[in-house]
């Protein structure tokens, strides 16, 4: 009698591991096509600013203005009919109003900011947050793959010319020029096969980044 037994029920099924195949990155070849230089500003709060080092610090640029305020005018609201109307007197005129008629104008605060001054002392600084300028190099890169570095390399094929020598040299005649001339022409020419040569070179400006 034959045991048939159930996977599950009297053994142990051993799944097999899966092995995840690492994919590299191909190597490649990089050129530098310009370095341009690029100011990168960074500003921070003044309570920003208040949290760094020292020598953090020591990296940024105060920026501020200054700030003064005084009376431009006198300002007296009267109200017609549900309508404003205001009465402004400059504060000369203002000086000259008796105290009772003082009593019904407000002062008007008008304010001067300037970025700088000779006589900070007539003034309140007020700084508004400090700038860090750092000038660094913005590098852009041609980057290829091993296809395209390949064809920097440009050749011209060989080919075959005849040339006819003479004491003082030899002429010399394409494949098309020998073709038309007669067997009797033919016979003072000698045929000669020009090698392959390199026309251009640009593989050397670029430089091979190895897979990591």
């Amino acid at each position: 009698m034959s045991d048939h037994s159930v996977p599950g029920e009297n053994e142990i099924v051993e799944e097999s591991p899966v092995i995840e195949e690492e994919v590299l990155e191909k190597p490649y070849y990089s050129n530098i096509v310009s370095i341009v230089q690029s100011n990168v500003v960074s500003n921070v709060t003044v309570a920003e600013y208040s949290n760094l080092s020292v020598d953090d610090q020591a990296n940024y640029l105060e920026c501020n203005y200054y700030s003064s305020n005084s009376v431009g005018y006198y300002s007296n609201l009267m109200v017609y009919d549900g309508i404003n109307v205001f009465s402004n007197i400059s504060s000369n005129a203002y000086n000259e109003l008796t105290p009772e008629l003082q009593s019904g104008f407000t002062p008007v605060i008008e304010y001067s900011n300037v970025s700088t001054t000779d006589s900070p002392h007539h003034y309140v600084k007020v700084i508004t947050h400090y700038s860090n300028l750092v000038v660094s190099n913005v590098v852009t890169y041609s980057n290829i793959d091993a296809n395209a570095y390949a064809n920097l390399v440009t050749t011209r094929p060989s080919f075959t010319v005849f040339r006819k020598y003479v004491p003082s040299g030899y002429f010399e005649i394409s494949v098309q020029e020998y073709a038309a001339k007669s067997l009797e022409e033919r016979a003072e020419y000698v045929s000669e096969t020009i090698p392959e040569m390199i026309t251009s070179n640009l593989q050397g400006f670029y430089t091979l980044v190895p897979s990591p």
